[in-house]
């Protein structure tokens, strides 16, 4: 349950500030949440699954936005995929990004343990 509960602390960190502050703040909370997870949360797993989670709800709340089909085909087309594949590409991004700081965090965890 603790697992299960630290990802979704993850996805709503993740969603709010890159709306906040952008793309680049996802290392950030990823090293965050995994220096603040609980010990039985598992970080090194569940915060890149809250990133994709995060990432993919927002998506998710942007295609409603009207042009984002267009938006979405015009990139796209620059890369020469599929829009299906573009959204897997953002959410892996997000994800490597996520894994990045989890990996950080969790170093940071063994050289600065908890009382």
């Amino acid at each position: 349950m603790i697992p299960l509960y630290w990802c979704l602390v993850t996805a709503t960190g993740v969603a709010v500030v890159t709306v906040v502050g952008g793309w680049w703040a996802v290392g950030l909370i990823a090293v965050v949440a995994t220096v603040l997870a609980p010990r039985l949360a598992r970080p090194l797993l569940t915060v890149p699954l809250g990133a994709a989670i995060g990432w993919a709800v927002l998506l998710g709340r942007s295609a409603r936005a009207p042009g984002f089909d267009a938006l979405t085909n015009a990139v796209a087309g620059l890369f020469q995929i599929t829009a299906v594949k573009l959204a897997g590409v953002s959410i892996g991004f997000a994800v490597a990004i996520a894994l990045g700081g989890a990996l950080l965090g969790s170093a940071f965890r063994k050289t600065h343990p908890r009382p």
